[in-house]
């Protein structure tokens, strides 16, 4: 028989196991809404003081000496196509960029060296579509330039959702307030080197985790199908979704009087760079390449043509380049950008991360002194490695946990890479030219001096290497998080670290004049405070003379 206090105990039990079931079931359903059912995205677009948009949504314009390229979205497709007038003297018939009409872009030609241009936005009937702004062109490039200020960043993208209270990406209305701040300085251009979108696929599905921060924005954003073109209409449809997000609603109408140059690199290709027994990401697959072509033609612009640049290097677009761009500002600066994923090669010591007829160009206008100054911009960073597949270094984590060469290889690693890493730094050695890099991918801010790269020395003459801060980068997104280490010097270099890489948000303002380079690097996190961003102080600054370069 059961006793009383048997009973009671019974009774108690089958209490909790109720309750627990009820918490289970309860936890099930939050589960379920949470990644299952239908979530909507809530924009959030900057805001303008004194200045209106209208239906306008991006303005993102590149320029040179005598040409503008302004990529426009709108609210909603427009009917007929919008008109850009120039200073009341030029019309231009915006070209419609998608089937919704929604996109469009204004191809300016022949206009001035040196000119600010009153642009206005309207429909046929004069409809003004938003408050008219200023653009400029460059110096002519055999013209003197004295002064530039360039800002820049990168790994800008991702989406501002949380997935389990986790932050992935920086929100969206803080980016805002950091962009802002940068502007604040009034630059001549803005250089977002990489990772402009976050929409990684195949790899997303190793790992329990991975596959619920992809099922949750899935949910959020649409689901693509990578057996399909990227431009049939449920593809496109979610493409712009995610790209109005990480685009569109990050940069909106603030940069319309600053020319851009977007690079693009390893996630704008829907992928991380990762290579594993089952699963080799690069060179890109089909939707990757799909889907970045498709966004830039979108969104951001190509880079404009350079008479110093060959026509038929990979990229090529009418004569445009998708893939290898130019910053020439007078006789100041000349600056060769170049992605090092694309066009990535798996052939051994053939192997290259940048398109053979591309290092080409880069090394022989490295060996061209025709402007004060000249910098490399490239999507893979150079004198750091976190360990990753595809940089140029064979740096991975060995037995000890630490980051170097050993007895553990990197999977799939190509010694190629390294020899054209080394190809494209001795060209700086031969160079008469003060050497600087200008980079980003790694999530952080740094300066180094490369004194030596392997059989190579640059002892009387360092290779300067800039890591200019992550515009969007989250708790999850910084190395340590995500590998579990900062970056750090490869093994076979030789670096002066002036300032080991630091996880923050941020960004470098890079002052140019004839006679110095002036570097201040902004850092942030949230936990420093929103009230601190209007503010904002460097937190480290240098000075890179000319006379160090002679």
């Amino acid at each position: 028989m059961i006793n009383k206090q048997n009973a009671s105990l019974i009774r108690l039990v089958k209490k909790v196991l109720v309750v627990s079931a009820l918490l289970i079931f309860v936890s099930s359903l939050l589960f379920l809404r949470h990644f299952y059912f239908p979530a909507k995205h809530q924009p959030s677009y900057p805001t303008y003081e004194g200045w209106d948009n209208g239906p306008v949504r991006h303005i993102l314009p590149a320029a040179n000496h005598q040409q503008f390229l302004i990529k426009v979205s709108f609210e909603k497709p427009l009917a007929g196509p919008p008109n850009l007038v120039l200073s009341d003297s030029l019309m231009i018939q915006g070209q419609s960029l998608d089937p919704t009409r929604r996109f469009w872009e204004f191809f300016v030609n022949n206009l001035n060296p040196n000119t600010s241009y009153s642009l206005q936005l309207e429909l046929a009937d004069k409809t003004k579509l938003a408050d008219s702004w200023e653009l400029s062109t460059y110096p002519h490039p055999d013209s003197s330039a004295q002064e530039l200020t360039i800002l820049a960043f990168t790994c800008a993208g991702g989406v501002k959702e949380r997935v389990l209270h986790q932050e992935l990406f920086l929100k969206t209305e803080f980016r805002h307030l950091l962009l802002k701040r940068g502007l604040s300085f009034n630059p001549d251009i803005v250089i977002a080197n990489g990772d402009h979108i976050y929409w990684d696929r195949q790899t997303m599905d190793k790992g329990f985790l991975k596959k619920l921060v992809k099922l949750r924005l899935d949910n959020i954003y649409g689901h693509l199908d990578l057996n399909t073109p990227m431009s049939n209409e449920n593809n496109l449809s979610t493409i712009t979704k995610i790209a109005d997000a990480q685009i569109a609603e990050l940069y909106g109408c603030l940069l319309r009087s600053t020319p851009t140059y977007f690079l693009p690199d390893d996630h704008d290709l829907l992928e991380n760079d990762e290579a594993h027994e089952d699963l080799v990401t690069l060179p890109p697959k089909l939707y990757g390449i799909e889907g970045q072509d498709i966004i830039q033609k979108l969104y951001y612009p190509e880079f404009l043509p350079d008479p110093n640049r060959p026509l038929n290097l990979p990229g090529s677009y009418e004569d445009r380049n998708k893939h290898y761009g130019t910053l020439r500002y007078g006789k100041l600066l000349e600056s060769v950008l170049y992605d090092c994923k694309r066009h990535t090669a798996l052939a051994g010591e053939k192997g290259v991360l940048v398109a053979r007829d591309a290092e080409d160009w880069i090394k022989q206008r490295t060996l061209t002194a025709e402007t004060k100054y000249f910098i490399h911009i490239p999507s893979t960073p150079f004198a750091l490695t976190a360990g990753k597949w595809s940089e140029w270094y064979p740096d991975v984590f060995q037995a000890d946990g630490k980051i170097g060469v050993g007895e553990t290889e990197k999977f799939k690693w190509q010694m190629g890479w390294w020899l054209q890493h080394q190809r494209i730094l001795k060209s700086w050695r031969e160079s008469k030219q003060l050497p600087i890099i200008i980079q980003g991918d790694l999530h952080n801010s740094s300066y180094a001096k490369i004194q030596r790269s392997g059989n190579l020395d640059f002892g009387r003459k360092p290779i300067h290497v800039i890591g200019t801060g992550t515009l969007g980068s989250g708790k999850l997104g910084f190395p340590s998080s995500f590998r579990g280490t900062t970056a750090k010097v490869p093994k076979d270099l030789d670096v002066e670290e002036i300032l080991s890489p630091i996880e923050k948000n941020g960004f470098s303002i890079l002052s140019i004049s004839e006679a110095k380079i002036n570097i201040k690097m902004y850092t942030w996190r949230p936990e420093d405070g929103l009230e601190n961003i209007k503010d904002l102080q460097p937190m480290l600054e240098r000075e890179i003379k000319r006379s160090e370069g002679l």
